[in-house]
């Protein structure tokens, strides 16, 4: 596997292993909210995005972007996100995002909006030049269950300021929390969930449903099946392939091009 590929899926790992079977949510933030969130986040030359956990895909990208990065907003996807932090970085970065998700995990979800995720690395900027970025994000939503739905982040450059390449990670406590700066960081290893290449041809049909977005009662009105049966065979198929979520069984179905 290669570098880019391993660092694509053990990121999409990390940010959709903590949902189970969520619902869809969207959430739209107006100007006044946005700005400030940008106060909060004390930005300079920066622009800023709001990180769909549940998707894996940005629903909303600054226009500044084209001053940081070189890219315009609806370039910027989170497969193009990742690959262009420094390889070097990468390591760091999931590991990173892996302690984070093991912290909120530990949060009661009142407190999810009360911290600040705060850490830096090199990102090459369209014209090939890297460039240091200092990332800062704050959860916004965030489900019934716990799992986090969507994220405000802003993206600094700050190569000016900074020359090392230290890299550490802090959690700032916001409303009276406690703060931890250079935070322990624990080396993200990838579950070693069950997994199967085989799919019958009607659990096929279903998870081709099921990325779609559809639910069981219209899985079964497409498949003339009862939604019932649907939920049955959905049920099955986790349960042979080890997936915790749905989220996690269309992975596993793509991995192994069910789908």
């Amino acid at each position: 596997m290669s570098p880019q590929n391993f660092l694509l899926k053990s990121a999409s790992h990390i940010w959709t292993n903590q949902h189970m079977q969520q619902r869809r949510v969207r959430q739209e933030i107006d100007l006044v909210l946005q700005k400030k969130l940008l106060n909060l986040l004390n930005v300079g030359e920066s622009y800023y995005y709001i990180f769909n956990l549940q998707d894996l895909k940005f629903d909303f990208v600054s226009d500044e972007i084209i001053h940081v990065l070189g890219y315009a907003p609806d370039e910027f996807t989170m497969e193009l996100g990742l690959s262009i932090i420094h390889l070097d970085d990468q390591p760091k970065f999931i590991n990173f995002e892996n302690t984070v998700m093991n912290f909120f995990k530990e949060l009661p979800p009142e407190k999810y909006f009360k911290y600040k995720v705060r850490y830096d690395y090199r990102m090459r900027r369209k014209d090939g030049n890297y460039i240091r970025i200092l990332q800062q994000v704050i959860t916004i939503n965030y489900s019934l269950d716990g799992g986090v739905i969507h994220t405000f982040g802003v993206h600094t450059d700050i190569s000016h300021l900074k020359t090392s390449n230290h890299m550490s990670l802090s959690l700032i406590g916001l409303d009276g929390e406690p703060s931890f700066i250079d935070y322990p960081v624990e080396a993200y290893k990838e579950n070693n969930q069950k997994k199967t290449a085989s799919f019958t041809k009607r659990e096929r049909d279903i998870l081709s449903h099921i990325w779609e977005g559809k639910d069981n009662k219209q899985i079964g009105s497409d498949l003339n099946i009862s939604p019932e049966t649907v939920k049955t065979i959905r049920k099955n198929m986790m349960a042979k392939t080890g997936a915790k979520s749905t989220i996690a069984l269309i992975r596993l179905a793509l991995e192994h091009g069910a789908i």
